[in-house]
């Protein structure tokens, strides 16, 4: 389990970490998928370490973080359906 979530926690810091301080990360629709992606990267951090001494609380914390970095996913696999759902056009 620690394995699989330090594994998360590599590929996702590789994918935020370009993006946090550039003008994706500061937008109004990049900003918050941004910041809730780093806010899961430090709970997947938690899980990692929580793992050795409450595997139970450990999964659970890991499965918070996974919903909270399913959003910035979305947004690279399909960016115009996205932009489509929040009422945000790719123009605008």
């Amino acid at each position: 389990m620690a394995v699989s979530f330090l594994i998360s926690l590599i590929v996702l810091v590789y994918i935020i970490e370009p993006l946090y301080g550039g003008e994706f990360g500061g937008g109004r629709l990049g900003g918050p998928l941004v910041k809730m992606a780093y806010k899961g990267s430090e709970l997947f951090l938690v899980a990692l370490v929580a793992t050795f001494f409450f595997p139970r609380v450990a999964a659970i914390i890991a499965l918070l973080s996974s919903i909270l970095c399913v959003p910035l996913y979305l947004y690279f696999l399909f960016p115009a359906q996205f932009h489509h759902i929040f009422g945000q056009g790719l123009n605008s």
